[in-house]
């Protein structure tokens, strides 16, 4: 049995400017869950300094985990290469833009 509760798969293209926001939303929802989790990037080939964002990022969050595809293959070959990755009893993706931002529960 996982002792990982929850992982979370992002792909990510591109998202330089953005990730340092998802970090900085994700990681206090996922914190305050008080359950072990892991958050799996899934870097589609970016052509900007999205990989080295992460790894400066992951210095900082050691439930940040990567993975770098060589190159671009696609939104839902990201998803499944971080699927198969993932270590998590439960497993949820979220896009890396915030179009649906993380956020804790108000009940």
């Amino acid at each position: 049995m996982s002792s990982t509760f929850l992982t979370v798969v992002v792909p990510v293209y591109n998202e330089e400017d953005v990730l340092p926001l998802l970090v900085e939303r994700l990681r206090p929802v996922l914190d305050d869950l008080g359950r072990s989790y892991e958050v799996i990037t899934v870097d589609d080939g970016s052509t900007d300094t999205s990989a080295a964002v992460l790894e400066r990022l992951r210095r900082q969050w050691p439930q940040l985990r990567i993975v770098r595809l060589r190159a671009n293959a696609g939104h839902q070959a990201a998803i499944s290469a971080g699927l198969e990755r993932a270590r998590g009893e439960w497993v949820v993706t979220i896009d890396a833009d915030l179009q649906d931002p993380p956020r804790r529960s108000r009940t």
